[in-house]
């Protein structure tokens, strides 16, 4: 969700602490990034790290280990200093520019002095031109374009931006007809069919007689086969985005069309590409690349990540320009013909232009209104840094000099509703693990904290890692993601898609598990695509009722949760029976043993819960008994791997 001031979080947390989450927060306010100019020195705020552990010996070894880290990265992190030195003849000379033409417009004519200031403001235009190929006028704006040397350096001229690699264009705002953004790449769509085969549409006609047939044969509350334009949220979650497609897809065939789209993370990458004309087929294409594996390209010395990203970085800058057809430069927002928001997390700002002790000041949007000459790979390889994974965006601003750290979006705002076009329904889309949705989970009940102010360190591994997690659980970033699954806002209409096989949750979706699973996947893309179907039929016809809201889960616990239900399990059969407590009993009905099951209420719940969305209890009851026989190091390993 959109991250709010602290006094309206805090009237939404009050209001949905009760069981169940009913209240809805006020209206996002419209916010864009504000661009200073840096001061003169950074801020030396402490970190993490700053003081004594306090944890004896295991702590003091882990701070140990991290200032070494700390000095090792700082041998390797001169490349954003030696950007902003390079740019600097950029920005004096336009500085100059700019400053000559304020003089010049003060003057009279019959002034003495015009002929002099004229003179100089045509050498520095002259030197501006040569230099870069920009005027004063056609130069990017403070806060526009962003860079960074680590991704961008041999896009650079002399070290320095030019007018050639980074025009300044006239970026698109406003959202188009739902027809155009479908058919916006050469005028054909790719889609899946019910059946998950892939189809062409190759003209308007073409496509609304598709979803006419395909509404009808559905049962939706909306027939006919005019498209309906929606403002699209996609949520992170790495590999598990692989299951965006088949939904995307289904939306798509049932003429629910996105014409303004919002992603943080994996949902940066899908949101990134739908804008730069991709259709659900490319993007399924793309999420199951086995390529994507490559993006683990580990660098643990320095950058504050496992991985330094190089690769990611060059295989989305690719994309973008095999869909926008742009060759000989970085996609920028301003190529793009829909509105896009990406999400940023800031860690350092040398302007330390916010209090950023406040959560909701540490998003940084990348968008056409905010950001319109920054490279869309940028910006994308910016929301998926997740803080230990991959090293951070260091990007500069060129014109000003002023410098950021951005990571993962989802370090404070890991389903980012209401940063887009408040014109048009909102449909958000978040990829839900098992046992989600409790509102007793004291991660979905937290409340909001200060975060820490300032500068944030993110020069190694362990210090990225650790600042980032206490930044994500200060914010309670889970608690406004969860109460965005449960009980969506006015105009907004949520479906969690279940990242795990639902009659046999063996079968999930992982975090760093890239490419595709000839097993798996087509079972669980068939899975999404109904799964779409249900939520539509349940909610198409409110998305023209701003008043209205609408999701495919529930938080709403009975005051007793208690169930009966028959369940397989190797080969045996039973009855599994619950009335309270922390223990579920399983009543063999074939001969073979009873089992009684000691799960814990909050983990009972959960399964409720989920059943009440899905019904998959039996099968979850299934797994868990198979959970129960395996050897500890595995859940151990389970526990704390994210592959």
């Amino acid at each position: 969700m959109k991250l709010v001031p602290e006094s309206a979080v805090r009237a939404r947390l009050a209001a949905s602490a009760a069981t169940p989450v009913l209240a809805s927060a006020p209206q996002a306010q419209a916010k864009a990034q504000s661009f200073q100019a840096p001061q003169v020195s950074r801020p030396n705020v402490p970190d993490t790290f700053s003081q004594p552990s306090g944890k004896g010996l295991f702590g003091d070894i882990i701070k140990g280990a991290g200032d070494v880290l700390h000095d090792i990265g700082n041998l390797f992190k001169n490349d954003r200093e030696k950007l902003k030195e390079s740019t600097r003849p950029f920005r004096d000379t336009l500085g100059s520019a700019n400053a000559l033409k304020a003089e010049l417009s003060k003057l009279d004519p019959k002034d003495p002095r015009y002929a002099e200031v004229k003179g100089k403001l045509d050498a520095a235009e002259a030197k501006l031109q040569k230099m870069t190929g920009y005027s004063s006028d056609t130069a990017p704006k403070p806060g526009t374009l962003w860079v960074d040397p680590q991704y961008m350096s041999g896009m650079l001229k002399n070290g320095t931006v030019s007018q050639s690699r980074f025009p300044v264009g006239t970026p698109v705002t406003k959202p188009p007809a739902a027809i155009d953004a479908l058919l916006q790449r050469d005028g054909v769509a790719r889609l899946f069919d019910a059946n998950g085969n892939k189809i062409s549409v190759n003209s308007p006609e073409e496509y609304r007689a598709m979803v006419a047939q395909a509404r009808a044969e559905a049962g939706m509350p909306v027939q006919g086969g005019e498209p309906i334009g929606v403002q699209l949220d996609l949520s992170g979650g790495g590999g598990k985005g692989k299951r965006f497609a088949s939904v995307l897809s289904e939306m798509y065939r049932q003429g629910v069309v996105p014409t303004s789209v919002t992603g943080n993370s994996v949902g940066a990458i899908a949101a990134g590409l739908l804008a730069a004309g991709a259709d659900p087929v490319y993007i399924d294409e793309m999420l199951k690349d086995p390529k994507l594996e490559k993006f683990k390209d580990w660098d643990l010395i320095d950058g504050g990540g496992a991985f330094n990203g190089n690769y990611a970085f060059n295989y989305f800058d690719q994309k973008l320009r095999e869909l926008t057809g742009i060759t000989d430069r970085p996609v920028t927002f301003a190529d793009l013909k829909m509105p896009l928001q990406l999400i940023g997390t800031v860690m350092s700002d040398s302007a330390d232009a916010k209090d950023y002790s406040k959560a909701e000041n540490r998003v940084f949007v990348f968008s056409q209104e905010n950001t319109p000459n920054t490279p869309v790979a940028l910006a994308i390889q910016a929301s998926i840094a997740m803080p230990g994974i991959w090293d951070p965006v260091q990007m500069v601003d060129p014109v000003t000099g002023r410098e950021m750290t951005v990571v993962d979006g989802g370090v404070v705002d890991a389903m980012p509703m209401g940063y887009g076009h408040k014109g048009l329904p909102e449909i958000g889309l978040s990829l839900l693990g098992l046992d989600s949705n409790n509102p007793n989970d004291s991660h979905n009940s937290a409340q909001r904290k200060p975060v820490q102010g300032g500068d944030v360190d993110t020069s190694n591994i362990i210090a990225s890692s650790i600042n980032a997690l206490k930044m994500n659980k200060d914010a309670a970033a889970n608690a406004d993601d969860f109460r965005n699954r449960v009980a969506p806002e006015a105009g907004q209409f949520h479906m969690s898609v279940p990242v795990w096989n639902l009659k046999n949750p063996h079968q999930q979706s992982t975090l760093l598990g890239y490419g595709f699973d000839p097993v798996a996947d087509p079972i669980l893309d068939k899975q999404g695509r109904e799964l779409t179907q249900q939520f539509l039929r349940d909610n198409m016809g409110k998305l023209s009722d701003p008043t209205a809201s609408g999701t495919n889960v529930t938080s709403r616990l009975p005051q007793q949760v208690q169930f009966d239900v028959q369940v397989e399990n190797e080969g045996h059969r039973y009855r599994a029976t619950y009335g309270g407590g922390d223990t579920v009993h399983f009543q063999a009905l074939d001969g073979s043993r009873n089992i009684d099951l000691k799960l814990g209420r909050e983990k009972i719940d959960a399964m409720w819960l989920d059943n009440a969305a899905f019904k998959d209890l039996p099968y979850q009851l299934s797994y868990q008994l198979d959970q129960d026989r395996r050897p500890i190091w595995e859940k151990v390993w389970e526990d704390i791997s994210p592959i």
